[in-house]
């Protein structure tokens, strides 16, 4: 199996837009057994 880019059948999360970014973490992280790891940019959260 070759290990190069890109991997088919793999989800890609390129951007999110959202009123409610919370809600929308518990969401994804429910139904795809996520974690999320918060990164701050600038004292703002960004992930």
């Amino acid at each position: 199996m070759s290990t190069q880019a890109p991997w088919p059948g793999r989800f890609v999360w390129h951007d999110m837009m959202t009123t409610d970014a919370k809600k929308t973490q518990q969401f994804y992280c429910s139904l795809f057994d996520w974690q999320i790891q918060e990164i701050l940019w600038r004292d703002a959260p960004i992930a």
